[in-house]
């Protein structure tokens, strides 16, 4: 049985390999995004969380540090709350209620820093 996923919010198709700008917001400073160091005790399972908006990116960290990252969305399906991912899916999204999308990184190397932002000031740092 084959499965067909349809990789559709809003009526809008995400393409494979598509970049988007992202950001994601961290206590702790680094020059690289690592699957180590992903949220294991996450509700919404482990993965590198990001936001299209700037302003979702503390959803789960308060930190100081705010990253601009570019994101390559190879091959992904909406979010499913507690349901086994397959594996070759690199990325999962989903959609707030205003139409910004979330992303949830399976694979750090689809994840390329651009900028370090001061999360507080908006100085950037790198």
């Amino acid at each position: 049985m084959i499965k067909v996923r349809i990789r559709k919010s809003l009526n809008e198709n995400i393409s494979p390999n598509e970049k988007v700008i992202a950001y994601h917001r961290s206590k702790k400073r680094f020059d690289k995004f690592d699957m180590a160091f992903a949220d294991k005790d996450s509700h919404s399972g482990v993965g590198l969380f990001f936001a299209e908006d700037r302003r979702d990116a503390g959803h789960h960290s308060r930190g100081k540090y705010l990253y601009k990252v570019e994101l390559t969305l190879r091959n992904g399906e909406q979010w499913k709350q507690d349901q086994e991912i397959p594996d070759d899916i690199t990325y999962q999204y989903d959609t707030t209620f205003d139409g910004r999308k979330m992303y949830k990184m399976l694979d750090a190397a689809d994840i390329e820093i651009i900028n370090i932002i001061h999360a507080y000031t908006g100085k950037i740092i790198k």
